[in-house]
């Protein structure tokens, strides 16, 4: 059964996670494994992650009663792949066709 939204795209999305969660993870994850993300590189991948998503579910949510197949099937295009009804996502090359 698909989902729609119409006004509330965030429940098609994992829970946002704060920057001190992530630094906090980031600081468990270098006494465990002594390996870590620079804090400068996860704000900045944050930042980018945010803007990306926000860009593509304004796009998504103008469309009337879209689903989560829209919202995947534009996150995919905007990647340059594409997905069918099956959920399959295959690479697009540089000449406009997909590759196996």
């Amino acid at each position: 059964m698909q989902r729609h939204f119409e006004h509330d795209a965030s429940s098609l999305f994992l829970e946002h996670v704060e920057s001190k969660t992530l630094l906090r993870r980031n600081v468990q994850r270098f006494i465990q494994t002594s390996k870590y993300i620079l804090a400068n590189s996860i704000e900045a991948s944050k930042g980018s992650v945010d803007s990306f998503l926000k860009y593509v579910v304004k796009n998504v949510i103008s469309r009337n009663k879209a689903t989560q197949w829209d919202l995947d099937y534009e996150l995919a295009k905007r990647i340059h792949f594409e997905m069918n009804s099956q959920n399959k996502v295959t690479p697009i090359d540089n000449n406009n066709t997909t590759t196996p």
